[in-house]
């Protein structure tokens, strides 16, 4: 679960994101929707732990952002809109770098990676 409290950035004197507050439930899916500029990106960054908010409060399982974002971070995704690339990394040798900065212990990574390049069929390219 997820909640979001009188969530608010300032960037100076803009304020970027005013005071929103919404809770998502486990397998409910949110969209946020606006025009460029909304704070969007701003609110997912602040909710991954990516940016500081000026005030409010995040929480996601048991962890407040602010004290536990190590924690938070391998709990949720997050893909910005430019994708960071590392073209000299094989898919697999990707995935492996993923799990280790998730804390996946190494007894259960080989079989995770593996189930997910079944999900979403590339094993085909997972050494490429």
């Amino acid at each position: 679960m997820i909640q979001v409290e009188n969530l608010t950035k300032y960037f100076s004197d803009l304020c970027a994101v005013d005071q929103i507050s919404f809770d998502i439930q486990k397998g409910e899916i949110l969209g946020l929707l606006g025009p460029n500029g909304a704070g969007k990106t701003t609110t997912l960054r602040m909710l991954t732990g990516f940016l500081q908010p000026t005030t409010g409060s995040i929480r996601v399982k048991d962890y407040k952002i602010d004290e536990h974002s190590l924690e938070i971070k391998k709990i949720l995704g997050y893909l910005p809109e430019s994708a960071p690339l590392y073209h000299d990394m094989l898919v697999y040798d990707y995935l492996n770098f993923v799990a280790d900065i998730r804390g996946i212990d190494k007894a259960r990574k080989l079989s995770r990676i593996r189930q997910l390049a079944d999900l979403c069929g590339i094993n085909e390219v997972m050494h490429q």
